[in-house]
């Protein structure tokens, strides 16, 4: 049997309270966990992914959400009620996170659903998407855009959310670390900033020792997957902790706080 990837990440869209209007919605089905780690990229989508039925429960009359009266609780119920898969972080014997960033990150220049190169999220490069990392750093490997010390466990549905995993390079990964995003100098003085990010980081990154400024064009996608682990995760599934998303860079924030500013 062979494991699919269909469309199931509305939660996106949910998640961009004031910027509706963008979605990109994907999960990993494994019918078979004895099965191998090959997949297929399916344009088959659940039969309830489109907007107007995903989102039904939360419509007007008028047919649209209303970001004035649309309840976070509701939105955060929806999103947590339709997380149908958790993926496997490392696994041999079904498809896992690995798997799903390779389809997800890849290069589909071939238009049959192969992946031959993954686009590094810092980086914004394509490098082989085999092999992968194994610990040495001489491969991609996988970032949380939700650092782990700040909130994300080992176990829990949080930490294999592939909402917030990217492809990255394993040298910027490490000096992104766990700083918040935001612009370089603003917490700091801008003396300290260093531009790129890394000597292996696209151009346009920055950080300083408190922040970390992605590659322009990927600032959104990073934006809207921080927005989305805020309205995820509020602690009450076994294993997750509270994401709470704030406005700045203080210093004494909790383990689960995250700044973007």
């Amino acid at each position: 049997n062979q494991n699919e990837i269909e469309c199931e990440t509305l939660p996106l869209l949910a998640s961009s309270i004031l910027t509706i209007g963008h979605h990109l919605h994907h999960s990993l089905n494994s019918n078979d966990p004895s099965s191998s780690s090959s997949f297929v990229v399916s344009a088959q989508p659940y039969a309830d992914c489109g907007i107007s039925t995903y989102y039904s429960s939360l419509l007007t009359n008028n047919n649209v959400i209303d970001i004035d009266t649309v309840a976070r609780d509701a939105m955060h119920t929806l999103i947590k009620e339709t997380h149908r898969n958790q993926l496997p972080y490392t696994s041999s014997r079904s498809s896992d996170v690995w798997d799903a960033l390779i389809a997800l990150d890849g290069d589909d220049s071939n238009g049959d659903g192969s992946s031959e190169s993954v686009r590094l999220i810092y980086a914004n490069t394509f490098v082989a998407a085999i092999p992968y990392d194994q610990g040495t750093c001489e491969y991609w490997n996988r970032e949380h855009l939700w650092p782990r010390s700040r909130g994300i466990g080992n176990s829990g549905k949080d930490n294999t959310d592939i909402h917030h995993l990217r492809p990255s390079d394993c040298n910027i990964n490490a000096a992104r670390s766990n700083n918040y995003f935001g612009t370089c100098g603003t917490s700091r003085l801008f003396s300290e900033c260093s531009s790129p990010a890394h000597l292996e980081a696209a151009f346009d990154t920055e950080k300083d020792s408190v922040t970390f400024l992605p590659p322009e064009n990927r600032r959104g996608d990073v934006a809207r997957a921080i927005l989305y682990m805020d309205l995820r995760y509020d602690g009450d599934e076994d294993s997750t902790t509270t994401m709470d998303l704030v406005s700045g860079y203080g210093i004494l924030v909790s383990v689960a706080t995250m700044a973007f500013g």
